[in-house]
């Protein structure tokens, strides 16, 4: 019997990039309300395009919500509080649905 180990790397690789939807709406209401800096804008959006390559890397699956994956933005950390995303992965369509951008306090 062979055990699949569950990290960053699953599901498999490809060569097919995800494609990204509801990102740039969600983050401009996100900016809208919570005014970050821009050194934090430029973090969030390098962030979002990773998801297109790889949107299991660094974040948690919600248990309650079986496509549903959420975490931490790095280098977001500021004044103790630090961005965070979560969203849906949908994985027959090969694609990455923002639920919302939001700013917790540190540790989140």
């Amino acid at each position: 019997m062979i055990l699949a180990r569950f990290g960053d790397d699953w599901p498999p690789l490809s060569n097919q990039l995800w494609t990204l939807k509801e990102f740039i709406p969600r983050f401009d209401s996100w900016v809208d309300l919570e005014k970050p800096d821009q050194h934090i804008r430029a973090a969030v959006m390098n962030w979002i395009m990773s998801r297109a390559e790889t949107p299991y890397k660094d974040v948690l699956r919600e248990p309650d919500f079986p496509n549903m994956w959420y975490g931490r933005i790095p280098r977001t950390l500021e004044n103790d509080q630090i961005a965070t995303c979560s969203y849906w992965i949908e994985e027959r369509e090969h694609l990455v649905r923002c639920n919302m951008f939001s700013t917790l306090s540190w540790p989140a």
